[in-house]
């Protein structure tokens, strides 16, 4: 019998072990010199320049929020499609989440269109999402935000390793790129996330309101608690504590190190799906030419009018995890009662959530797994 294929399950070697190990052995396992290492590594990695390292991709969006002197009477862009963590940091800052539906193909990404057109006075900051991996047209977004000095802070949870017009994720010019590092992502570190910048200034900043504004404060393990270091701190802005440990970071070092061959896996799994999968109506992620996608997911709309929970259900009956992941914002409580949003208000969004299935792509399954589940989808939406 088929044993269950979870949705998606982290992959951890024994590598990872043994330098997780090393810095329990250490002595030091909070914010030290392995998350400066980790730091390092991703910034060769992406092409960035600067890097401050989070606990979570949370964090890292609601740091740049806060470093942007985001508040009360600005408005930042995004898609409805996305996680709540995306429009949560810009409420959190006081400011107002304003939502614009998806593109018209079946990208997953935010229609730069509706961008353009929502923009206001108040328009301070644009927050593109690169769902699955899928990189958004950043020269377009670039080419309506930049003349407008409208600040753009990437949401890139889902896309360590995507690339557009031959430039990795992290380093086409935007004011701020985050990054998630948690359990299910590409590349993991239990918990964790990274903001990258060209700004010095910024991801300093972020550095420091990281570990609640402490001066010098990424440095204690070197500057305060070496034989040469000094008790002395100031508070030099009102922060958070929201720093990544070298626990996490021991993780993602070689995390990092297997990524690409790990991408490729899921890109792999990705071309099984499309070319095995022979079902009228369904339609897979759009991705353009000009760009590389990391198949963080793999969405499957089905056929219109077939019961998505219905499928979901069967497929669990044959041992086949999947997932739906996001209800498009404005669907949603907090967000009807902050903005007065309806259902209605973003069609094709709607639209791609009542059709949505995402199927199991981590490098943890096998080719028989892919393989058999392209076989129970066949034949469940294509009975003989």
């Amino acid at each position: 019998m088929q044993p269950f294929i979870p949705f998606s399950r982290p992959t951890v070697s024994d590598v990872e072990i043994e330098e997780l190990v090393d810095s329990l052995k250490s002595g030091w396992i909070t914010t030290g010199p392995k998350v400066s290492e980790f730091e390092k590594h991703i910034l060769e990695y992406t092409g960035a320049e600067f890097a401050a390292a989070t606990f979570s991709c949370t964090a890292a969006l609601q740091l740049a929020c806060k470093a942007l002197a985001l508040g009360p009477g600005d408005e930042v862009i995004m898609p409805t499609y996305t996680f709540t963590a995306s429009a949560q940091v810009v409420a959190n800052c006081g400011a107002t989440p304003v939502f614009v539906d998806v593109e018209p193909s079946s990208s997953f990404l935010m229609d730069l269109d509706e961008v353009e057109a929502k923009i206001t006075p108040a328009t301070k900051a644009v927050m593109p999402v690169h769902y699955a991996g899928n990189p958004v047209d950043m020269d377009r977004l670039y080419a309506i935000t930049k003349p407008r000095g409208i600040k753009v802070i990437e949401d890139a949870a889902h896309a360590i390793g995507s690339s557009y017009k031959g430039k990795m994720i992290g380093s086409h010019g935007s004011d701020a790129i985050c990054f998630s590092f948690y359990a299910t992502k590409n590349l993991s570190t239990a918990e964790g996330g990274m903001l990258l910048s060209n700004d010095a200034d910024l991801a300093k900043k972020v550095k420091q309101l990281s570990m609640y504004g402490i001066s010098d404060s990424r440095e204690i393990w070197n500057s305060r608690y070496s034989k040469a270091g000094s008790w002395f701190y100031d508070v030099e802005f009102i922060g958070e504590k929201a720093n990544m440990t070298d626990l996490s970071a021991a993780l993602g070092i070689h995390q990092l190190a297997r990524l690409d061959e790990s991408n490729a896996t899921r890109a792999r799994y990705a071309k099984i799906y499309m070319d095995g999968i022979n079902v009228p109506g369904v339609e897979f992620l759009s991705v353009r030419p000009d760009s590389e996608c990391c198949w963080h997911l793999f969405p499957l709309l089905l056929p219109e009018g077939v019961d998505r929970d219905d499928v979901i259900s069967q497929l669990k009956e044959r041992n086949i995890g999947t997932s739906v992941l996001f209800r498009p914002l404005h669907l949603h409580t907090a967000y009807r009662n902050l903005l007065n949003t309806k259902e209605g208000d973003f069609p094709r969004s709607e639209a791609l959530f009542h059709r949505l299935i995402n199927l199991p792509i981590s490098p943890s399954i096998s080719d028989n797994d892919v393989n058999y589940i392209v076989e129970n989808v066949n034949d469940l939406l294509c009975p003989k």
